[in-house]
C-alpha cells in the first residue's frame, strides 16, 4: 500500500489515505478514486486545495528509516 496526502479545501488539516493507487475519472464532475483503498474513498477533484502527493513510504508502525552505509 502507498500513502497519500489529500488537503480539502475547508479543512485546517491533511489526511492520509493508503491506497495502491489513484485514479481521476475524465467526467465531469472529476472525481479521484484511491484504488485499493479499504473503505474506497472517493474525493470530488474540485474539492482538493493541492493536488495529492505521494509520501514516502514507512518500514512499519513507528519505525526509524535505516541508515545508508557508506
Amino acid at each position: 500500500m502507498k500513502r497519500f496526502e489529500v488537503h480539502l479545501i475547508g479543512e485546517d488539516k491533511w489526511k492520509e489515505v493508503l491506497a495502491e493507487s489513484i485514479r481521476i475519472t475524465d467526467e465531469d464532475p472529476k472525481e479521484i478514486h484511491f484504488e485499493g483503498s479499504k473503505p474506497h474513498i472517493v474525493y470530488y477533484v474540485h474539492a482538493l486545495r493541492q493536488p495529492v502527493t505521494e509520501l514516502a513510504a514507512r518500514n512499519g508502525p513507528g519505525a526509524p528509516v535505516p541508515m545508508a552505509r557508506s
